[in-house]
Parts: structure tokens; sequence; C-alpha cells
């Protein structure tokens, strides 16, 4: 009987393919993406949520219906979110940033501290009248943060935000208030902002005066000597 051995050589050669199939780690899950294009995915999801919360509301909208309108699977889209609450808070993100800027542009483009201070709140105002779609889809849907979230006004960090506008204005409008004050005031402004944007919007059906005029008289008594 012939014994055929393998040359050593040979035997050398195996035994590295060998241990580099044994060795090489195993490919598990999806590939990640280029910064760039999971970015771009993410703002075609926000869009199409954008979309859906606009003609069929918040609580009517699923993340499968989500998943359908961008052509991914479910599963797919809690790659990039982890639920329609957190969508919707970067949908809110946006107006926001606008809504800032626009206001910021308003006080720069005012004289006085009182004009400043009348800009801020009719930029304020008159971007929720301008796009009541959005303060339908901010203030009519109840922020519902899971125990792993923050609610979005904690998140964004919205009262420092405010505060950055208002604050400063305030100070220069009412020297005289301290501090404590001074905080009563912008939540007072904040209130009459959202109450006549709310009334303005959801009751559309009465014959209101314009929106700036509504605040006006409200700022009128407030601010008169």
């Amino acid at each position: 009987m012939t014994c055929r051995v393998k040359h050593p050589k040979f035997l050398n050669l195996q035994s590295i393919l060998e241990d580099s199939f044994i060795n090489e780690p195993a490919q598990r899950g999806r590939p990640k993406q280029a910064p760039k294009s999971a970015k771009q995915k993410e703002k075609k999801i926000i869009e199409a949520a954008k979309k859906r919360f606009k003609e069929d509301g918040f609580a009517s909208v699923s993340m499968r219906k989500i998943a359908a309108d961008v052509g991914m699977g479910a599963m797919t889209l809690y790659k990039y979110f982890d639920s329609k609450n957190e969508i919707l808070h970067h949908i809110w993100e946006e107006f926001f940033v606008e809504l800032f800027q626009e206001q910021r542009m308003r006080i720069d483009a005012a004289e006085t501290a009182t004009d400043k201070y009348r800009a801020a709140c009719h930029a304020y105002l008159d971007y929720w009248f301008n796009h009541p779609d959005r303060f339908r889809m901010v203030f009519l849907n109840e922020d519902r943060a899971s125990q792993d979230s923050q609610f979005f006004v904690n998140h964004a960090d919205m009262e420092s935000r405010m505060n950055e506008v208002f604050l400063p204005l305030t100070k220069q409008v009412f020297p005289e208030m301290d501090a404590e004050q001074c905080l009563v005031s912008m939540q007072s402004i904040a209130c009459q902002l959202h109450g006549i944007a709310l009334n303005v919007v959801t009751i559309s059906e009465h014959e209101w005066s314009k929106p700036s005029a509504l605040l006006d008289y409200y700022l009128d008594l407030l601010l008169r000597d």
C-alpha cells in the first residue's frame, strides 16, 4: 500500500488558508453607510413624515406608513429613528430654527429697545399665523416622552433659546424688574402669543381681528408709561 505524503510547503499553505478562513470575522448586520448617505435618508424620512402628519394627523400615522412612503421596511426605519415622536421632534426643530432666524432679522431691523421687543413678539406670532399647519403640528400634538427619551422642550432647550431672545429685551424695556419679575413677564407674553395663535388658527370660522391688532392691543397696555 502506497502512502502519499504531502509536501511541507503544501501543508504550510493549507494551514494558512484554513487559519484565514476560521479566523475571518463574520459579517453581521447591514454595512455602515456613509454619513452623507445616512443624512440624506433621514431627511427623506422627515419630509415624508412631515407630509403625513400634516395630512392625516400625528395620532393616525404609524411608523409603518412612514416607512412605506419612503420605500423601506418598518424595521429599516427603526435604524434611523426610534419612534415617530423622535421624528416629530426633528420636524419641530426645523420649524423653531426657521422661526428664530426670522425673529432675529426683525429684531435687528428695529431701532429702539421697545421696537425690538414689539418686533420679537410680532415675528413669533406671524410665523405661526403664516404656517397654521405647523402650529397644529407643534402645539396640538401631545409630546409623549418615553422612559428613555426627553420632552422636546427639554431636549431642544427651548426655555434657554426663548430666554436668549426675550430676556435681554425685557431687561432693556423694563429696567425696574428683578429676575423673578422678568421671568413672569416673559411667561406672560408667551401665553399671550400662543393664546392668540391658538384661537385664530383653531377657531378660524370666527371673524377675529387681525392677529397683529390683537397683539398690539396687549402690547400697548403692557408698554405704556
